[in-house]
């Protein structure tokens, strides 16, 4: 699920070029339904069919400090942030709890840390719909070369997923830069001042 297509469900395999159809050039209105159709006619006969509920996270290769929520009931599907993996944070910023510390180094893997994908998906599997699902989720997967040349700025890897609401984590951020900023602001104008007392 570290590929950008995870958040179109049964679409997996289609990219998020699919949003446009055929009506692409008719204006954002055909667009909408022209996408909600083929969203509906993918769910009906693609790997997902079947599937009546799904819960887990996971790794998408162009947001690689936060978590991604995974959530779908029926028709609807919801994919936010959870919150920063903890390979992503210092360790002064984990839990102070001894026991989950030692949970949290548990799951880390080199070079990756703790970032991987965990979805549980629950229906009325027949033939070869698991393994269909599990194809699906593969053809998102990034290789390793494509991640290494996305981490280098090599290369800008699709990502149709709408902002994610990152909470107080990089408001926290925000606020020192523009704590910063401001600092430096006053002093540039404190040097751009002159005393004419003296005159």
């Amino acid at each position: 699920a570290t590929g950008a297509e995870a958040a179109t469900g049964a679409e997996a395999a289609t990219g998020a070029e699919a949003a446009a159809g055929p009506e692409a050039a008719a204006g954002p209105e055909s667009n909408e339904r022209a996408f909600k159709r083929q969203r509906i006619r993918s769910k009906k006969s693609g790997p997902f069919a079947n599937v009546l509920r799904s819960k887990g996270f996971f790794w998408l290769a162009t947001r690689g400090h936060y978590m991604g929520e995974w959530s779908q009931a029926g028709a609807i599907l919801s994919v936010k942030s959870a919150r920063p993996w903890f390979a992503a944070l210092a360790e002064e910023d984990w839990p102070d709890d001894p026991q989950i510390r030692a949970e949290i180094r548990a799951e880390f893997v080199e070079p990756t840390g703790d970032r991987r994908n965990e979805i549980v998906f629950i229906g009325t599997f027949t033939g070869n719909d698991k393994e269909d699902i599990s194809r699906a989720l593969d053809a998102c997967l990034v290789t390793d070369e494509e991640l290494a040349a996305s981490q280098n700025d090599e290369v800008m890897l699709e990502d149709p997923f709408e902002a994610w609401d990152l909470g107080g984590y990089v408001e926290e951020e925000e606020e020192e830069d523009m704590e910063e900023d401001k600092e430096g602001g006053e002093n540039k104008s404190d040097e751009g001042q002159t005393d004419d007392s003296n005159e």
